[in-house]
C-alpha cells in the first residue's frame, strides 16, 4: 500500500464538475482518497490563459508510480485533455503526481517528487491544507517551509469545497 499526493486542476468548461469527475475517476481507477484540500482559484501558470481551479488529494493506492501515471493519463484523455508538446495550454483536467510515499523516483516518463512543485503556490497552498509538515524527500523542507520561501508571484484564493 502506498500513499501519494496528487494535484488536480481545471481551467476549461465547468471547472468544478471537472474536478468532481476527476475525484470519482481517481477512486474508481486506482485509489482511495484519504483527504482533500479546499479548491483554490489561481491564474494560469507559465502562459496567459483562463484561471484554474486547483486542489490536492492524498490517495492510498496499491499501484506503483508508473501504473498511477498510466491511470492519470487515461483519466485525462477520457475527460478531453489533449497533450501538447512543450507548451502550457488550457485544459479541462490536469493531474500530476506530487509525491509517492517519501520516495524519489525517476524514469523517462516520470519524476517524483514533481520537479516544480516547490515553485508553484497553486500546489503548495492546497498541500498546506492536507499535510503542512510533510517533508520533501529531496529538499529536506516541509510544505510549510517551501510555501514560506516560494518565489511564485501569482495570486491564489480559496474558491470553496466540493460537497
Amino acid at each position: 500500500m502506498a500513499l501519494t499526493f496528487l494535484s488536480i486542476g481545471s481551467n476549461l468548461g465547468d471547472r468544478v464538475f471537472n474536478l468532481e469527475r476527476a475525484l470519482l475517476a481517481v477512486e474508481s481507477e486506482f485509489g482511495h482518497i484519504l483527504s482533500r484540500s479546499a479548491i483554490y482559484e489561481s491564474q494560469s501558470w507559465g502562459y496567459e490563459g483562463q484561471n484554474f481551479l486547483n486542489m490536492v488529494v492524498h490517495v492510498e493506492t496499491f499501484k506503483n508510480p508508473i501504473e498511477v501515471l498510466q491511470a492519470i493519463r487515461q483519466i485525462e484523455t477520457s475527460m478531453g485533455r489533449i497533450k501538447t508538446s512543450g507548451n502550457y495550454a488550457d485544459r479541462p483536467i490536469d493531474l500530476d503526481i506530487l509525491f509517492y510515499n517519501h520516495e524519489i523516483f525517476k524514469s523517462e516518463q516520470l519524476s517524483i517528487p514533481h520537479p516544480h512543485l516547490q515553485n508553484r503556490l497553486f500546489v503548495l497552498v492546497p498541500l498546506m491544507d492536507i499535510d503542512p509538515d510533510f517533508t520533501h524527500p529531496l529538499l529536506g523542507l516541509t510544505i510549510r517551509e517551501l510555501t514560506d520561501i516560494c518565489q511564485d508571484k501569482g495570486w491564489i484564493r480559496e474558491f470553496g469545497e466540493i460537497k
